[in-house]
């Protein structure tokens, strides 16, 4: 759990982290500041389900295919991101993997919308 005081976030570790940064401190790492991320929770599969019915609305009223919708929505909604591939640089659609929850929520809300418009 993890709560806000007056700029300061406090996490609550696990044991096991706990122990884990003892062991690399018994190893010899000194004691001091480190830094540590946290990364936002991704999306459900639940969310993920709720995509793939959307896509298959969108695709009935549209006479398109899942894949076309899915790519379509992926393109326009969440834009693209640079990868490299055999050395060369290219855009792709984001993949919907790397959403988090409330990134995924915001594009089953632009989904449904989208439903709504056709």
């Amino acid at each position: 759990m993890s709560e806000r005081h007056q700029d300061q976030l406090r996490i609550d570790i696990k044991p096991s982290t706990m122990e884990r940064i003892n062991s690399f401190t018994a190893l010899g790492l000194e004691k001091g500041n480190y830094e540590a991320w946290i990364r936002p929770k991704r999306r459900s599969n639940p969310q993920n389900d709720q995509m793939h019915v959307l896509f298959r609305e969108i695709a009935g009223k549209t006479g398109h295919t899942v894949g076309e919708i899915k790519e379509y929505a992926k393109l326009n909604l969440l834009g693209t991101k640079e990868v490299t591939i055999n050395g060369v640089q290219t855009e792709i659609a984001r993949p919907t993997s790397d959403l988090s929850k409330l990134e995924a929520s915001d594009f089953i809300a632009r989904l449904e919308a989208l439903l709504h418009e056709i």
